[in-house]
C-alpha cells in the first residue's frame, strides 16, 4: 500500500507474519467498501477498509491463540519522524535516525523491565497510538496510527528503528476478542502532533466505551493526603511487621495535617501495608488490632469530615498468604502447572497472582470489595480504593489461566476494573477509585486517574508530571486527575503545589520530610496550606475545561457553567503563583515575591485587597487596567506565613 501525504509517498508493507510465518499477499479483490488480499493460508485474508480520512487494516478470518502477530514488517519510513505518547522518555518526537520501542501493555512490566525499557509503566495502560510526519516539514501535516479496543494481548509493541516500522501483538488471545484479529487504523490530515489522540478518544466514544460524567461528588475534589511519603521517609514502608504506619502514628499524622492546614477536610489515602497479606487484606493485628478497631479508626476520621481511601491491588498474593495453602486453585499457574510467580516487583523477590478468570476468584474479589467498602458490621466502611500495581498480570508465554474469556493483558485488566468498579458503585454510589492509566476505556470506572511515581527525585523539575497530566486530560474526558506528587524534593513540591491545582486534585505525601531527606519545615507547611486555601476558593470539577501546555508553561482551567462560564477558575503564573476565581473572590498563593497581572472576570472590579496572616488582614495596593481587563498586585512567598492573598470583587459600575 502506498500512502500519498503532503506530496510524498510512503510505502506500507501489508504482508502479515503469524507465529513466525510470513504470509505474502498474492492478489486483491474488492468486496463492498473493502479490499481483500489473498494469503497462502486460505483461512485468512488481509482486509483494508477505507473511511473518511482513514484506512483500517486487519485480518479477515477466525483468530484463536497466537504467540505473535506482526503487521507491517519491512515498512520503511526513513523520511519520517514519530511522536510517542508513553511516559516519560517516550513522550516526544523521535527523529528518523533514532530507534525506539513503544511497548503498550496493561500488565507487562516484567517483560518491559527485562528489556530495559524506562518506566513506561508509570502511565499504564497508555494509549496505543503514534503520530508521524515528514522529517523535512516543521509542523506537518501529521498522520497517525491507532490500535483501538482493550486487546487480549500481553503486549502491543510498535518498533521504529531508524525509520523502519512494524507492529507486533504478543500472546494474542482471539477467543476473548470474538475470534477477531487486532485492527489498526491510519488517520490522515491531522493538524498537530496530538490530534491523533482526539481520533483515538472519538473511537471509544463512538463505540460505547465512554459515559457522560457530571460534576461528580463534591468530596472527590478535596485535597488528598497519601501516607506513602511518610512511610517512605520514616523507612520500613515495605515491611509488614516494622512498618512505621500504625494506629497511633496514622492518628497523629491526621491530627498534624489538620492543624497545619487550618482544618481543611481532606481525603486520606491509607497506603500499602495496613493489612497483613496481599490477597486477603486482613487488618494487620500488630499495628491496627482487628477489623473492629481499624473500622473505629476509619469512622473517627470520617466523623471529623474526612474521607478514607484504602490501598488495594487486586491481583497480588503474598507467598505467606493463607490463600496459597488453602486455595492454591485460586492462583495463576505456570506452564508446568506449578504456582506462577511474578518477579521484578522492585519490592519482593516474587509474588503470586489471583486468577480472576475463575468464577470463584471473582467471588473472592467481590467479597473483598464488600469487606473494604460496606457499612455493614465486620466491614471497614472505606470510601474507595487507590488501585496500584496494575502493571503486573499473568505473563504471556510463562503463565496459564483457567479461562481465556477475559483474555490476558489489557483486556483482562479492563474486565477486572469494570468488575471492581461496578461492585464498588453498587455499594456506594460515590465510591472513589484512583488508577494510573491513560486509556479511554477506563473512563467509566475510575473517578480519578493518578499521575503515579516520578523517578528520580532529582532533577527536581515536575515537568514529566505535567506531560502525563496533559495526556490523561486528553484521553479521559470527565475524569479528575489525582496529581500524585511522590517522590519529591522541596523545590519540586513547592512548584507543584502552585501549578498542579490548575489541572487536578492537590495531593501531599509528606509531613516530616521529603524523599531527599530534607526536613519538612514550617515554611513548607505554610506554602502547602496557602495552596490548599486558594484551591478551596474554586475546587476543580469534572465539567471544567482544563488547559495544560508544558512546552509553553501555560496551565489553567475555565468554568463551563455558572456565573463565570467561559472565564478562568484557576491559573498558574510563572510556575510560582496560583490564582483561583469564584464569583466574588480572586485568591492567590505564591512561592516567590513578585508583581503579577491577573485577568478580571468581565463586569467585575476589585473592591478590596489584602493578605491574610494568622487571622489578620493586611491591606494591599492594586492597580486595574480597564482596557486590558486585568489587575496588578504584589504577591509574596507564602512560606513567610501568608495564608492567602485575597481580592474581593464587586460589580463594576457601568461605563467604568
Amino acid at each position: 500500500m502506498t500512502l500519498a501525504l503532503g506530496g510524498k509517498s510512503y510505502a506500507v508493507c501489508l504482508n502479515p507474519i503469524l507465529d513466525g510465518f510470513p504470509l505474502p499477499v498474492s492478489s486483491w479483490k474488492r468486496e463492498g467498501e473493502s479490499l481483500l488480499g489473498e494469503l497462502p493460508d486460505v483461512r485468512f485474508r488481509v482486509k483494508l477498509t477505507a473511511g473518511e480520512s482513514q484506512i483500517e487494516y486487519t485480518l479477515d478470518g477466525t483468530s484463536s491463540f497466537h504467540g505473535e502477530i506482526r503487521y507491517f514488517a519491512g515498512t520503511e519510513w526513513t523520511d519520517s519522524v514519530v511522536r510517542g505518547f508513553l511516559p516519560d522518555h517516550y513522550n516526544r518526537v523521535f527523529q528518523s535516525g533514532e530507534s525506539a520501542e513503544f511497548s503498550f501493555g496493561a500488565a507487562a512490566k516484567e517483560s518491559q523491565f527485562d528489556r530495559g525499557l524506562e518506566r513506561i509503566w508509570m502511565t499504564c495502560p497508555a494509549p496505543k497510538t503514534l503520530a508521524f510526519r515528514d522529517k523535512w516539514a516543521d509542523e506537518g501535516p501529521w498522520w497517525g496510527v491507532i490500535v483501538p479496543d482493550p486487546l487480549p494481548t500481553y503486549e502491543t509493541i510498535a518498533g521504529f528503528r531508524q525509520g523502519r516500522f512494524d507492529l507486533a501483538f504478543t500472546h494474542f488471545c482471539g477467543v476473548a476478542y470474538n475470534g477477531r484479529f487486532p485492527k489498526v487504523q491510519f488517520h490522515f490530515g491531522l493538524d498537530s502532533e496530538t490530534a491523533v489522540l482526539d481520533r483515538y478518544v472519538d473511537y471509544y466514544r463512538e463505540n460505547g466505551y465512554l459515559r457522560e460524567r457530571g460534576q461528580g461528588f463534591e468530596w472527590w475534589s478535596r485535597p488528598i493526603f497519601c501516607t506513602w511519603g511518610q512511610q517512605e521517609y520514616l523507612e520500613g514502608s515495605c515491611d509488614f511487621e516494622a512498618n512505621p504506619m500504625t494506629e497511633s502514628s496514622l492518628a497523629d499524622w491526621v491530627d498534624r495535617l489538620e492543624e497545619k492546614t487550618g482544618g481543611h477536610p481532606f481525603t486520606l489515602i491509607v497506603d500499602s501495608h495496613w493489612f497483613d497479606h496481599y490477597g486477603e487484606y486482613g487488618v494487620h493485628p500488630g499495628r491496627f488490632g482487628n477489623v473492629a478497631r481499624f473500622r473505629g479508626l476509619i469512622d473517627s476520621f470520617k466523623e471529623r469530615g474526612h474521607k478514607v481511601v484504602l490501598w488495594y491491588t487486586p491481583l497480588w498474593v503474598s507467598k505467606t498468604s493463607r490463600l496459597v495453602r488453602e486455595h492454591p486453585e485460586y492462583l495463576v499457574k505456570d506452564l508446568d502447572g506449578n504456582l506462577g510467580r511474578v518477579t521484578n516487583t522492585e519490592i519482593y523477590d516474587f509474588v503470586y497472582l489471583l486468577d480472576c478468570s475463575r468464577r470463584d476468584v471473582r467471588e473472592h474479589i467481590r467479597g473483598t470489595v464488600r469487606y473494604l467498602l460496606s457499612e455493614e458490621e465486620g466491614c471497614l466502611n472505606a470510601d474507595g480504593f487507590k488501585i496500584d500495581m496494575n502493571y503486573y498480570g499473568p505473563v504471556g508465554g510463562k503463565h496459564a489461566i483457567d479461562n481465556y474469556d477475559w483474555g490476558i493483558g489489557e483486556k483482562l485488566w479492563y474486565e477486572l476494573i469494570r468488575f471492581i468498579g461496578t461492585e464498588a458503585e453498587s455499594l456506594k454510589a460515590d465510591a472513589f477509585l484512583t488508577l494510573s492509566g491513560a486509556e479511554p476505556y477506563l473512563q467509566p470506572w475510575a473517578p480519578a486517574q493518578r499521575l503515579n511515581d516520578l523517578f528520580p527525585v532529582v532533577p527536581e523539575s515536575p515537568d514529566p508530571w505535567y506531560r502525563r497530566a496533559a495526556l490523561v486530560n486528553k484521553m479521559l474526558p470527565g475524569v479528575l486527575i489525582d496529581v500524585d506528587g511522590w517522590p519529591s524534593a522541596r523545590t519540586r513540591s513547592a512548584e507543584y503545589w502552585m501549578v498542579s491545582p490548575t489541572f487536578g486534585v492537590p495531593v501531599t505525601y509528606h509531613l516530616d520530610g521529603f524523599d531527599t531527606k530534607e526536613k519538612f519545615g514550617e515554611a513548607d507547611f505554610a506554602r502547602m496550606r496557602a495552596a490548599w486555601n486558594v484551591y478551596s476558593n474554586a475546587p476543580i470539577t469534572t465539567d471544567m475545561a482544563v488547559h495544560i501546555d508544558p512546552d509553553r508553561r501555560t496551565f489553567y482551567r475555565k468554568y463551563r457553567s455558572g456565573p463565570l462560564a467561559g472565564f478562568f477558575s484557576a491559573i498558574a503564573l510563572h510556575n510560582s503563583c496560583l490564582l483561583t476565581y469564584s464569583e466574588n473572590l480572586l485568591m492567590a498563593a505564591s512561592i516567590a515575591d513578585m508583581v503579577v497581572e491577573a485577568p478580571l472576570p468581565p463586569g467585575r472590579t476589585v473592591a478590596s485587597a489584602y493578605k491574610r496572616m494568622s487571622g489578620i488582614n493586611v491591606l494591599l495596593d492594586w492597580e486595574e487596567n480597564g482596557e486590558a481587563g486585568t489587575v496588578r498586585f504584589r504577591v509574596e512567598d507564602c512560606g513567610k506565613g501568608i495564608e492567602a492573598i485575597v481580592l474581593e470583587l464587586a460589580e463594576a459600575e457601568r461605563g467604568v
